[in-house]
Order: C-alpha cells, then structure tokens, then sequence
C-alpha cells in the first residue's frame, strides 16, 4: 500500500472513530427505531426488546404504542418516556391467560418511566360476555420465576386482571406506581415471592403468606 493510500485510510479510520455510536452496538436504542405501527406495534416493540440493546427506549408517538403480549429478556432496562401509553390493541388477550408484558425465566430487568408514562388495557372489554370468555388471569404485568426485577414510576391501569400478578418472583422491587381499574387485583403474589414495595403502591394481596416475604416502604 503507497504512503496515499496509507494517509486515506489512516483519516477514514479516525472519523470513523470520532463518529458516537448508536443502536444496539450503543447499549440504547429507541423502540420506535424499529418501526411503529398506529394499529399494531406489538412486532415493532418486541423487536427492540429482542434486539440485544441493554436499555430500550419506548419513546412517544403520534398516538399510543397498542400491543398484544410482549415478552420481556433478561438484562434489559426498558425506559418508557414522558408522555408515552402503551395499551393493549383492541380486540387481543382473547386466551383467558393473556397478558400486557409477560416475564417469565428471567432475571436482571428494569421497568420505569419517566414523567407521566402509562400502562393500561381495556378491562370494560375482557368483562363483556358478549365479546370475551370470562377470566381473571388477563394481567397487565405477569410475572413468574423471575429475579432481581425493578418496576418503578408507572401508572398501571385497567387490567383484566391483577395489575402486577407474581409467582415465584425473588428480588422484586415495586415502587412509585399509581393502580387503577383493574379487574381483580393491583399486586397478587402466589408462591415464593420476595419482594419490596414503595409507599405509593396500593393494594397488596398475597395468596399464601406463609410463602411470601413481602417489605414495605416507608411512608
């Protein structure tokens, strides 16, 4: 290679390098880098979650993110932004045992949002015999062996469900969330559960105590 060449591809190299780097190979990646979908980003969303990218953004839109169930990994943290509703697309959780995000064999995951970020369903629907099989197992969040999981600052609404459902859940930190509407619950622990809740968060009920260490914040 001539001393030219050599010069070009020397200085190639160095912008290259001063060039930040983004996406996944970053560490953070926006959701909507995935694409988004007005009448369905279920697709959109997962890809991102799945995109190996240690924290996701789900930044805002022009309207809500709708989904059906999405499947949350290990080792991520997932950032809802101010302003931003994720909800479920009208017409999904048709199995009795849908849910909004599903946990489940995982472990190092944090959820929380930022500023006013919301999570909700569509409770009036799944109560409608005329359009959905009865059931109370239609949750917003399901939990189930799963370790070292944050959940903080979100507002949980209308599930058909429990808000936060939990089975055999270790290291669970519940915190600064706002419950409404839901159809059964807000917190529901079944089974080997260890977990610390905030103040703000409402409306604990543990199925079997003797199984489940549960530690309030203070107020």
């Amino acid at each position: 290679m001539d001393g030219n060449r050599l010069l070009l591809w020397a200085a190639v190299y160095a912008v290259a390098s001063a060039l930040p780097v983004s996406g996944a190979h970053a560490g953070r990646v926006a959701a909507s880098s995935f694409g988004w979908n007005p009448a369905d980003a279920t697709k959109c969303l997962q890809a991102a979650l799945d995109s190996g990218a240690k924290r996701i953004v789900v930044d805002r839109q022009a309207s809500e993110w709708l989904v059906e169930t999405v499947k949350v990994p290990s080792n991520v943290e997932i950032v809802f932004a101010d302003g931003v509703s994720v909800r479920a697309k009208p017409g999904s959780m048709v199995r009795p045992t849908d849910c909004l995000f599903r946990l489940k064999d995982v472990t190092n995951v944090v959820m929380r949002g930022e500023g006013n970020a919301r999570l909700a369903m569509n409770r009036s629907d799944y109560l409608d015999p005329k359009r959905y099989r009865h059931a109370e197992w239609r949750h917003l969040l399901s939990l189930h062996s799963v370790d070292n999981v944050k959940i903080r600052d979100l507002s949980l609404e209308e599930s058909g469900g429990d808000g936060v459902y939990l089975l055999k859940a270790r290291n669970v930190v519940l915190e600064n969330l706002f419950c409404k509407g839901h159809a059964r619950h807000v917190t529901r622990f079944v089974d080997d559960c260890a977990v610390r809740l905030g103040s703000s968060t409402m409306g604990v009920y543990a199925y079997d105590p003797e199984m489940v260490l549960v530690e309030k914040g203070k107020e």
